[in-house]
């Protein structure tokens, strides 16, 4: 079967708005990583610990921004809804699926089966958003799939566009060199000896 783009099949998956996101999950990975320092104890546990903390707030946050976002936090696992379309995460492989994430939950099947009503289609296909790192951890290639429920079978991938990837950051961390005035003048008041008047000399 040929592959379809994802807003082939649901006009809510824009490449903007798919971009959006990958985006914002990049960029989290990628501040979080910078204050990750195994010298002074850190382990990678933690780390991915505070990564997946970071990308749940940061992602409830961004929905002021963009009214199409919307995150369903349940506690131990959360659901993006893309427009109406519930999209869920993972760290993995394109090839390697985290079996975990590919679980269907309650607050994901509800939405899906009312949006698949009418489309028997896709009715057992749920959409993933992966994640896949380099030695560094860091986000080398982002991608969206559906997958059957049930199975680790994949259909329609798409991969974003790295610019999703590299070029958008939150928060700038560059810093100008501070500026070195030259220091002031300092003079005393004289008195103007000609009508008893003080003046300045400088």
């Amino acid at each position: 079967m040929e592959s379809r783009k994802p807003w082939e099949i649901h006009d809510a998956l824009t490449s903007d708005k798919l971009c959006t996101v990958g985006s914002l999950l990049a960029d989290i990975r990628r501040k979080a990583l910078d204050i990750y320092d195994p010298d002074e104890g850190d382990g990678t546990w933690c780390n991915e610990c505070t990564i997946y903390q970071r990308t749940l707030n940061i992602l409830k946050r961004s929905t002021d921004n963009y009214p199409w976002l919307r995150v369903n936090d349940t506690g131990l696992y959360f659901v993006m809804f893309i427009g109406d379309i519930p999209v869920r995460y993972y760290k993995g492989q394109f090839d390697k699926p985290n079996k975990r994430s590919l679980t269907i939950r309650t607050d994901e099947l509800i939405p899906h089966e009312q949006l698949c009503l009418l489309d028997p289609e896709n009715f057992h296909w749920y959409w993933r958003i992966i994640l896949e790192t380099d030695e560094n951890r860091m986000a080398s290639r982002i991608g969206i799939a559906q997958f059957r429920e049930g199975t680790e079978v994949m259909r329609n991938l798409w991969t974003f566009p790295q610019h999703a990837i590299t070029n958008i950051s939150l928060v700038t961390s560059e810093k100008r060199e501070p500026t070195i005035l030259a220091p002031p003048t300092i003079s005393l008041k004289t008195k103007d000896t000609t009508d008893g008047k003080e003046v300045g000399n400088g």
